[in-house]
């Protein structure tokens, strides 16, 4: 619980406390929403974990002592067959239970470029969850949009000018570096909003005394 409570501080939670790595391990373990979505944020950038989270089965191969073993996602928005709670966007997700809050629901889902982690808590009953992070998916999807307002971007600037060029050519014998941008750069903003109306304002660095 020690290294639990480290990591959740180092990566910006700020209202948990962690009794140890599930909430089997006695009273006292807490969490909010915010913190959850962070914590997902983290899991997503994970390949293995987007992997597990997005497989509808998974087959274990047989042992010595068992055959072939069929395991499902204990997750109804996963199959299609389910129309109550059926969502094309679902990526995957895990439902979780307590006494104390209900049914909870960690989720990701996906629409137009954009991916999004979701978390309701409190949800009684227990099939709430489903329903409510579709709402909650519908209503972030439909009120922001996905713009990369870096694409088809150029320097207005003298490169011969530039102070980064000046000190690295000044000091070694090379092709002089260029300047570029990083055209993934993703910001969302609200639906209908015009991208030729975010204004981008370079700011080049003023030559330092020394040419340090």
């Amino acid at each position: 619980s020690i290294e639990m409570n480290k990591l959740s501080e180092e990566i910006g939670c700020t209202g948990s406390v962690w009794k140890g790595p599930n909430n089997y391990y006695g009273d006292g373990t807490l969490t909010t929403a915010r913190d959850l979505a962070i914590i997902a944020k983290e899991l997503y950038s994970h390949p293995l974990f987007r992997s597990i989270i997005e497989a509808d089965t998974y087959t274990i191969p047989a042992t010595n002592k068992s055959d072939p073993r069929e395991l499902w996602q204990d997750n109804r928005m996963k199959y299609k067959a389910n129309t109550d709670f059926y969502n094309p966007l679902h990526i995957g997700g895990k439902v979780g239970y307590s006494e104390l809050g209900g049914g909870c629901f960690l989720s990701f889902a996906e629409n137009k470029g954009m991916t999004v982690a979701c978390i309701v808590m409190g949800c009684k009953p227990s099939e709430e969850l489903y329903s409510s992070t579709s709402k909650l998916y519908d209503k972030v999807f439909n009120q922001y949009t996905r713009v990369y307002p870096l694409r088809g971007y150029t320097f207005d600037v003298d490169i011969e000018e530039s102070v980064i060029i000046d000190n690295y050519f000044d000091r070694v014998e090379h092709s002089l570096p260029y300047y570029y941008v990083n055209e993934d750069l993703a910001i969302n903003v609200d639906a209908g909003y015009d991208p030729a109306d975010i204004k981008l304002n370079p700011v080049m660095y003023t030559k330092p005394a020394g040419s340090k």
